[in-house]
Formats: C-alpha cells, sequence, structure tokens
C-alpha cells in the first residue's frame, strides 16, 4: 500500500474526527474556566468541552504512531531511527493535556473528553484502514492470481 493511502488516512482521521469533536463541543456548549476561579493565560470564547487539542493530537499523533509500527515499518532497515520520534508523538499526546489545564484554558474532564474523543474515532479509523488495507491486498492478490493463470494457458484453449 502506497504512501498516498496512509497520507490520505491521515487526513480523513483529523479532518473528520476533529470537525465530529467541534460538534460535540457545540453541542454541549460548556463555557470555559474564568479568570475568578482559576488562572486563565487567555480568554476564549469557544466551547470548553471536549478540548479540541487533545483531541486533535491523539488522531494525528495516534495514528502516526500506529503507521510506525504497522509491518512494513517495523520491517524496515532503519525503523530504530523512527524511535525518537515515536517518542516525541507520546509526549506530545501526553503533555498537551496539561498544558490545556495549566494556562487555564481546559477543565480537566474537558482534556479528558478530548483524549475520550480522539482515542474512539482514532480505533475507528484504524479498524477502516486495517479493512480496506485488507480488501486492497486481497484484489491485489487475487489480480496476480488472474494473471499467473492466464499467462499459463496455452493458445488455443478456451477459458471456463
Amino acid at each position: 500500500m502506497g504512501w498516498y493511502w496512509q497520507t490520505t488516512f491521515l487526513a480523513l482521521t483529523v479532518g473528520i474526527g476533529n470537525e465530529i469533536d467541534a460538534l460535540i463541543g457545540d453541542y454541549v456548549v460548556r463555557p470555559r474556566p474564568l479568570p475568578s476561579l482559576v488562572h486563565v493565560d487567555a480568554i476564549l470564547k469557544y466551547n470548553s468541552f471536549p478540548s479540541g487539542h487533545c483531541c486533535h493530537v491523539m488522531l494525528f499523533y495516534g495514528f502516526m504512531l500506529y503507521l510506525s509500527f504497522t509491518k512494513p515499518v517495523r520491517t524496515w532497515r532503519y525503523h530504530l531511527l523512527l524511535i525518537p520520534l515515536q517518542l516525541f508523538a507520546l509526549l506530545n499526546i501526553l503533555l498537551i493535556g496539561y498544558e490545556r489545564i495549566y494556562g487555564g484554558e481546559h477543565w480537566l474532564s474537558d482534556v479528558l473528553g478530548g483524549y475520550l474523543s480522539g482515542a474512539l474515532w482514532l480505533a475507528l479509523f484504524i479498524a477502516l484502514y486495517q479493512w480496506i488495507t485488507h480488501l486492497r491486498q486481497r484484489n491485489q492478490a487475487k489480480k496476480i492470481e488472474d494473471q499467473t493463470l492466464h499467462s499459463h494457458q496455452e493458445p488455443g484453449t478456451a477459458t471456463a
């Protein structure tokens, strides 16, 4: 499966997941923390629950981590060079929640909701990616089988 399929799924995962997360926020309409309650770096006017940043990094870095552990990458000669990038992705996922609470932009439940939302959509898109990858591999194998079957037939023989 070419890199364009992986790029397409990454874009679909992040794009659709972010939009659904925004729709959830529009439905819940939870206000952000107020400066009278906690330290707030900047007053933001959009909905607080779920945290869009947490959902986004879970989707983006989560799908990148998933791809980095797939068989083609694991069997790549230089796969150990990806370990620093995998650690970077994991740290981004873990630290964005802390940063959103520390800056006073979200409550803990907003951050946890963003992580949960992102993890659910990530699991769905990974399952979809695996299913489509399986279908494509099966179709390619069938196409190769049909080609070898036709190439081994003698001229003048009929096909069934």
